[in-house]
C-alpha cells in the first residue's frame, strides 16, 4: 500500500511539497469535479479495505485530495480555497463533513455529488475487484456552449458560423 499510496499522492502534489489543483478538471462542471474526485478515492479505498494500515493512509490522502479539490474549485472560478470550502462544504447523514453540490431539478430529486462521504474503514471479507472506477463525462460546458447555436458575441440565432475569424490571409507573419 505504501508504493500505491505515494504513486496516488503525487496525482495532487507539485515539483515541490505543495499541493496542487488538476488542471485537466477545470473546465468540466462542479458536480463533475467533486464526482471524479470522489469515484477515484472510493475505488482506492475499497481496494485497499483489506489492508491494516487503510485508514491512516486513506486519512491522509483524503486530506491531500480534499485540498486539490478546494485549489481546483478555486482555480475554476478565480476563487480562494477558504470560499470553496465555506461554499461546498456541507454533512453527511453520520455528522461527517464533505464537501458536496446540490443541484436542485424541478419535479425530480437533486443531484448531489459528495466528496469524502464513504467511510475508511478495514474490512476483512472484501472482495477485491482490480479495476479503478472511472466516471465518463459525455459533454463539458464548452459542448453545450456550442449546441446552443447563438453566437457569445453579437447575440445572433441559429448556426454559429465563423465570422469572428480572421482569414488566415489577415494574419502577419
Amino acid at each position: 500500500i505504501n508504493k500505491d499510496f505515494e504513486k496516488w499522492k503525487k496525482k495532487v502534489r507539485g515539483k515541490g511539497k505543495g499541493i496542487v489543483h488538476r488542471a485537466e478538471l477545470m473546465n468540466n462542471r462542479v458536480y463533475d469535479i467533486i464526482t471524479t474526485y470522489e469515484v477515484e478515492l472510493q475505488g482506492l479505498i475499497n481496494y485497499y479495505s483489506l489492508a491494516h494500515n487503510v485508514f491512516f493512509r486513506m486519512t491522509s490522502l483524503r486530506y491531500f485530495w480534499t485540498i486539490s479539490l478546494a485549489k481546483t474549485l478555486a482555480g475554476k472560478f478565480k476563487s480562494s480555497k477558504a470560499k470553496m470550502y465555506r461554499k461546498y462544504t456541507g454533512f453527511t447523514a453520520d455528522g461527517r463533513k464533505v464537501m458536496m453540490v446540490k443541484i436542485e431539478r424541478e419535479g425530480k430529486k437533486p443531484l448531489v455529488a459528495a466528496f469524502g462521504r464513504k467511510p475508511i474503514e478495514q474490512r476483512k471479507n472484501a472482495v477485491i475487484v482490480d479495476k479503478i472506477a472511472r466516471k465518463h463525462m459525455n459533454r463539458n460546458e464548452l459542448i453545450d456552449r456550442l449546441f446552443a447555436e447563438k453566437c457569445e458575441l453579437c447575440g445572433k440565432e441559429g448556426a454559429v458560423s465563423g465570422h469572428h475569424i480572421r482569414s488566415l490571409k489577415d494574419l502577419k507573419k
